[in-house]
């Protein structure tokens, strides 16, 4: 698929802000939010968290990134969307020619 059929499939953008900091309870404390071309996608998926648990996932994300988000970071869906900041359960990479990666799967 041409790189320009790609960019015409994300037609929407989500937020992603990274996680700055964790406390000794676990408690997130998220970066700058930066916006991203996005395809989102409600559909409900049986995925593995990072704990290793079969969950439910009822939107996915297609991004296209070189690099994977931390699971702790803090996803913003369009207004369309609720919730609006579900956490993140799962993320797959999808890998270009040339062995790097091309675009991520966010499974919220």
């Amino acid at each position: 698929m041409p790189i320009s059929d790609w960019d015409d499939m994300l037609t929407e953008t989500v937020g992603i802000a990274p996680p700055a900091s964790v406390d000794k309870w676990k408690n997130v404390t998220t970066g700058t939010n930066v916006n991203y071309d996005a395809r989102v996608v409600t559909k409900n998926v049986l995925v593995r968290n990072a704990a290793n648990e079969m969950v439910m996932s009822k939107v996915h994300v297609w991004l296209e990134l070189t690099v994977l988000p931390d699971h702790n970071a803090l996803v913003t869906l369009p207004v369309a969307y609720s919730p609006r900041t579900p956490p993140i359960q799962s993320i797959e990479s999808y890998g270009d020619e040339s062995g790097g990666v091309h675009h991520v799967k966010v499974f919220l």
